[in-house]
């Protein structure tokens, strides 16, 4: 009897001292506690965070994947109501992402990666959560936006049916809702990709 205790002992001071699952782990966050499953393919890694969101047919559990966990994307600021500013007066019918044509150079791509992150939660495909048709636009014409039909939006372009997201560079890294408008902002292009993954996890509730 006395063996088996010291056992039972020695299981339990393994079981505390050993590191937790790299590949696993959970976020406690302001609407509970969200499964992360961390995905590494190459260079590449991915963050699977589990969300509950309600639909026609009640709550359904979704595995959403994200570039940055929500650790490492807790310290941007949001300044403004971001729910605030998606529920458009009239109904929200439609959501444009737009961005300066130059971004996409200036970030090596990585402000194209954030519409995606962002649009597929937006968005109407498998994986979007509020199922509203969203659009990549620039915030000026180019030869590309006219052959592509690229639709050029600019923050003036929020009405009472349409949201604007505005991803740019600028001084600091941050989400700035200024007159109904989200404003996504980096000094970099990583910066930018992790500000758009702050939206990201606040539009499924985390934050």
């Amino acid at each position: 009897m006395k063996l088996l205790f010291v056992f039972f002992c020695i299981l339990l001071f393994i079981s505390a001292c050993s590191p937790p699952d790299p590949t696993h782990f959970v976020y406690h966050g302001k609407n509970g506690d969200y499964p992360v499953d961390v995905v590494t393919r190459g260079n590449s890694t991915d963050y699977y965070i589990t969300v509950l969101f309600q639909n026609e047919t009640g709550n359904v559990s979704y595995q959403i994947p994200l570039s940055f966990s929500p650790v490492s994307v807790v310290n941007v600021s949001v300044e403004g109501n971001i729910e605030s500013a998606l529920n458009r007066p009239q109904e929200t019918n439609l959501v444009y992402i737009t961005q300066d044509p130059q971004t996409a150079v200036l970030t090596d791509q990585k402000s194209v990666l954030a519409v995606y992150d962002i649009g597929k939660i937006l968005g109407t495909g498998s994986a979007g959560l509020y199922k509203i048709p969203t659009l990549p636009a620039f915030t000026s014409a180019t030869e590309r936006s006219q052959i592509n039909s690229i639709p050029v939006i600019a923050c003036s372009n929020v009405s009472s049916t349409a949201g604007v997201i505005l991803l740019q560079l600028g001084n600091t890294t941050r989400i700035l809702v200024q007159n109904d408008c989200i404003i996504v902002e980096g000094t970099n292009g990583t910066e930018l990709f992790r500000a758009a993954d702050k939206l990201a996890y606040s539009l499924l509730g985390v934050f």
